[in-house]
């Protein structure tokens, strides 16, 4: 309708050509992929991970989609150099290409720089904790660029549009929180934590509850569990309190309950 056809066709075939890195880099790493969405400023790949595969993973997974504006932006000045681009359609590749990377770098999720901002809560802090802390800090800075865009008198349609996008988003993550906190524990469930090689003893309270010790599980670390001001130096592994959580039904029940049916 805009006549701005083939500069919108660029702009996607750019915006498919990150996701596919996404996309490239999960299969590689055998991650459960649920779709890829396109978006005019973007898009996103959902996967069915719950954050617990390694940093390493997670880091180059959501880096590839970044990096494939590299060899474009190279292609883009060799075609140009040899004339086989128009000096428009060149600034055009170039003007989009450094869009979306820009834009994906910016440290707000659910956008690639808030990913990877997000892991590095997640390596310091408790899996929980981080995440509500990701949260956090995207709906501040979010509202910070807003309010300087409307100060600067520089609050386009555009950025109306993008921003209400990036609000629900965070909206909705903020909501489903404990949702995404229960498939992390779930997950850990099922998988065999003594593998990892970071280990963390937690020290709790004998009056703790369950919960209060599942909300000090970090990604990538295997826990023990230890009670303080214990004569007892007496530990439980991390699946005990996800067993007696999930299986046993022991929501309420306290850390020294845990320890003595044990």
């Amino acid at each position: 309708m805009t006549g701005l056809f083939k500069d919108l066709l660029l702009l996607f075939i750019i915006i498919l050509i990150h996701e596919w890195g996404h996309y490239s880099m999960a299969r590689f790493f055998k991650w459960r992929i649920r779709r890829i969405v396109l978006l005019p400023f973007g898009g996103m790949a959902e996967v069915d991970e719950h954050g617990n595969r390694p940093f390493k993973e997670d880091f180059l997974v959501v880096l590839f989609g970044p990096l494939q504006h590299v060899w474009m932006i190279a292609i883009g000045y060799a075609l140009h150099s040899t004339d086989l681009w128009s000096a428009h359609f060149f600034d055009n590749f170039l003007a989009f290409n450094f869009m979306i990377l820009l834009f994906n770098l910016l440290p707000i999720w659910p956008l690639d720089g808030g990913k990877l901002l997000f892991l590095l809560f997640a390596y310091l802090r408790p899996f929980k904790k981080a995440h509500l802390t990701i949260l956090t800090f995207s709906l501040l800075l979010l509202s910070s660029l807003l309010l300087f865009s409307m100060i600067m008198d520089k609050f386009h349609l555009n950025l109306i549009v993008i921003s209400l996008f990036l609000l629900f988003s965070i909206f909705t993550e903020w909501r489903h929180h404990y949702y995404v906190f229960i498939r992390f524990l779930l997950e850990r469930l099922e998988k065999e934590g003594p593998t990892l090689k970071r280990k963390k003893t937690i020290s709790v309270y004998p009056n703790d509850q369950i919960e209060a010790v599942l909300h000090a599980y970090q990604k990538d670390v295997h826990h023990t569990v230890a009670l303080k001001n214990s004569l007892a130096n007496v530990e439980k592994d991390e699946h005990v309190f996800l067993d007696a959580f999930f299986n046993q039904k022991k929501v309420g029940a306290t850390v020294q309950q845990i320890f003595r049916v044990e």
